[in-house]
């Protein structure tokens, strides 16, 4: 059972992979969007650095570019159409908006989709990545509770607990799918390597920031 993944280098789309791996399928190719900056649909906080993953995991990485005019229907389907794999691995949770379009790209197509977090609950789904051993870092804020203190944090443990707070307080999507967070997944069990991050920089504009990560390498674990 050969399949490729959409991932972003996020902690979602990373756990979504590596448990289509767990499960015997085979992924034959990451295949990793470039959108424009603030695009409402894909991921964009260093996503580059997904070349970095897939290295670790000794797969074929493809990233195409999203110029944001494109319907993403369209744009999807044309992009997924071109390979021959049997599944399409995807790491959405909850969004129906994200699974609409996903679902509506592969319908014309002989392919079939591995969501294994579609409906988990978020929380024990956060405990899940952290049991299981990634390394996740957050890249980007844009929520009430979020604050610059976060860019480039680790989410552990502990950052999970102030996240369920946030949560209860305030409507904080403790998984971030609706945009409050970004994440980087920097190791994980599966990688032959880890990322280490050389040089970056934070952003801060009022109420939203970014952690962009200008130089990272692999290296030995």
């Amino acid at each position: 059972m050969d399949g490729i993944a959409l991932v972003s280098g996020g902690k979602d789309s990373v756990f979504a992979l590596i448990k289509a791996i767990n499960a015997g399928i085979n992924i034959k190719k990451i295949i990793t969007v470039i959108p424009p900056k603030d695009d409402m649909m894909f991921h964009h906080p260093n996503v580059d650095l997904v070349e970095l993953q897939a290295k670790a995991l000794k797969i074929q990485w493809i990233e195409v570019e999203y110029d944001g005019t494109q319907n993403y229907t369209e744009f999807l389907r044309e992009k997924i159409e071109k390979h021959t794999e049997k599944y399409l691995v995807v790491g959405a949770i909850k969004s129906n908006y994200q699974r609409k379009i996903i679902n509506e790209s592969c319908k014309s197509i002989d392919i079939e989709i591995y969501m294994p977090s579609w409906g988990k609950d978020e929380y024990v789904l956060m405990k899940e990545y952290l049991s299981y051993g990634l390394k996740i870092i957050i890249t980007s804020v844009s929520a009430y509770g979020l604050d610059r203190r976060w860019l480039g944090k680790s989410l552990d443990w502990e950052a999970l607990e102030d996240l369920k707070s946030l949560s209860e307080k305030y409507g904080v999507n403790i998984t971030g799918e609706g945009g409050e967070y970004e994440t980087l997944v920097v190791d994980a069990p599966d990688f032959l390597e880890k990322i280490k991050i050389i040089e970056a920089e934070k952003y801060w504009f009022q109420d939203h920031g970014l952690y962009i990560i200008k130089n990272a390498k692999l290296e030995k674990k």
